[in-house]
């Protein structure tokens, strides 16, 4: 069962400087760009979703759908572009993913709100067991109805919308730390599968 990271948005346009930032992004694409060494390392498929406005809301240009240097796609990594908040409105997406096995997604990104609430709903409708990385997310600051909703709460609450029902929702850190427990017990059971393996051996070879 293959597992996939899919990272959402993290692009220039969102931190200082760029022509709609927003709070926490840096500290999010360093709790990102730590799950994307991983992958790397594991050498697991990775997937940058990179957003582009439509036509009529803003034009598209490719200073604006460049992902972060922080988290900088490599030669042999997935980019997809689109204009939809759902990921999976691009075909590209779900087709490679089925072509590699994929059947759990690990997510994080720009925005909780916006396109990574809408591409995690869409994941789960489609199959794929979910994992949300809460410190890699950042979300917009609304005003609804005279009420300032801060960036911070608008996260907590998509986060809480996704949790059980759609997503498992962990930090980056949590996340690493029960991969290094999986691999630990793998090397522990593989080694005393060895163990036992050589023992049987050495007792047939005495019988012999």
């Amino acid at each position: 069962m293959s597992t996939a990271l899919i990272l959402i948005s993290i692009q220039s346009t969102y931190f200082k400087g760029g022509s709609h930032p927003l709070k926490g992004t840096k500290r999010s694409a360093k709790a990102a760009a730590k799950l994307l060494w991983h992958f790397r390392q594991k050498k697991l498929p990775v997937f940058h979703v990179l957003y582009s406005a439509p036509q009529q809301e803003e034009p598209a240009t490719a200073a604006r759908a460049e992902a972060h240097e922080l988290v900088a796609p490599a030669a042999e990594e997935t980019v997809i572009y689109t204009a939809s908040a759902n990921a999976f409105a691009e075909e590209k997406l779900i087709g490679e993913l089925q072509a590699l096995g994929v059947k759990e997604l690990v997510i994080a990104g720009f925005t909780a709100d916006h396109q990574v609430n809408a591409t995690v709903r869409a994941a789960t409708e489609k199959g794929f067991a979910c994992t949300l990385i809460q410190d890699a997310c950042v979300a917009n600051s609304f005003l609804f109805e005279g009420n300032h909703l801060k960036a911070d709460l608008v996260l907590q609450v998509f986060l809480a919308s996704l949790y059980h029902t759609y997503a498992e929702v962990c930090t980056a850190k949590e996340f690493l730390k029960r991969e290094e427990k999986k691999e630990r017990k793998k090397y522990k059971k593989s080694r005393n599968s060895s163990t036992e393996t050589g023992k049987k051996t050495k007792a047939a070879n005495l019988l012999a």
